[in-house]
């Protein structure tokens, strides 16, 4: 038998993590498929269960002069109902796995998962998001990069719980969001996209690309954007392929059952091609 708490706070939630371990539950669809078990029996928790869905106060989108602010347990079905939250990510969740899912899941999960397949990670990435992570004791806010520590880890300790993701408000000249999979729809990424940039007085002033699924955490190179600040369009289409060298040397794409490391790598350089071609 799983032991279960249902929360009916953020202070009982973060009490409660004060005193042991505890895996916390929302939506519970990436939990439910990493702890089933061939005979669909009850699934076999390593610790107790935090459920937090429930959470009223964690579930809002609030914009501020400089910034979005979104509540850990917002559904990803409810952030496409806002108009604040930014194209870029909107994309991402509509590709994300079914609109059922969809009713239930959340960002936090996802983030909390810290799967490199995990796809609001890579429009997170390129939207320079910060993690709010909360214990009894404090806050902190993370950015995205040092949030994911390694393959499935994150900085989060055991007290803590994700209560906000906080997106800077960006004006990007074009976005682009591309999601390589087997097929349209519920489906897991083989290879995913994101990249964005701007252009003030014919040149690059802001240019951004994160990969996801050809490491073990999203891949965004900030020296490898920096050498296109300050280029115009022609200089840049003259370093496409520098740039399509020194990113695919910063993967390290593996061979599983959705697909193989010479696949993920000639995606991983169409796309960055198609990225590049799209500046104008």
């Amino acid at each position: 038998m799983v032991e279960q708490i249902i929360v009916k706070s953020v202070e009982e939630a973060l009490s409660r993590l004060s005193e042991r371990k505890y895996i916390i539950y929302a939506g519970g669809t990436d939990l439910i498929v990493q702890n089933r078990t061939v005979s669909e029996a009850p699934i076999p928790f390593k610790n107790p269960v935090l459920y937090c869905a429930n959470l009223k106060e964690l579930k809002y989108v609030k914009e501020g002069d400089d910034y979005l602010y979104i509540g850990a347990m917002t559904t990803l079905s409810e952030l496409l109902t806002y108009e604040s939250v930014p194209k870029l990510l909107k994309e991402a969740i509509e590709q994300m796995a079914s609109p059922a899912i969809r009713n239930i899941a959340t960002l936090a999960g996802n983030l909390g998962n810290a799967s490199p397949a995990g796809d609001s990670l890579v429009p997170l990435y390129t939207l320079n998001a910060l993690i709010k992570c909360q214990s009894v004791k404090a806050s902190r806010l993370i950015p995205i990069q040092d949030f994911f520590v390694g393959l499935k880890k994150t900085a989060l300790t055991d007290s803590e719980m994700i209560t906000e993701i906080i997106i800077p408000k960006n004006r990007f000249k074009s976005t682009m969001y591309r999601k390589v999979g087997t097929r349209k729809a519920d489906a897991l990424s083989k290879v995913s996209f994101a990249g964005a940039y701007s252009i003030v007085h014919d040149k690059i002033c802001d240019f951004r690309i994160s990969i996801g699924a050809v490491n073990v955490t999203v891949v965004r190179r900030f020296d490898i954007e920096a050498k296109l600040i300050g280029k115009t369009i022609e200089q840049a289409q003259k370093m496409k392929n520098q740039i399509i060298s020194l990113y695919l040397s910063s993967i390290k794409p593996i061979n599983d059952q959705r697909s193989n490391i010479e696949y993920r790598t000639q995606v991983t350089k169409n796309l960055i091609s198609a990225f590049m071609d799209t500046l104008d």
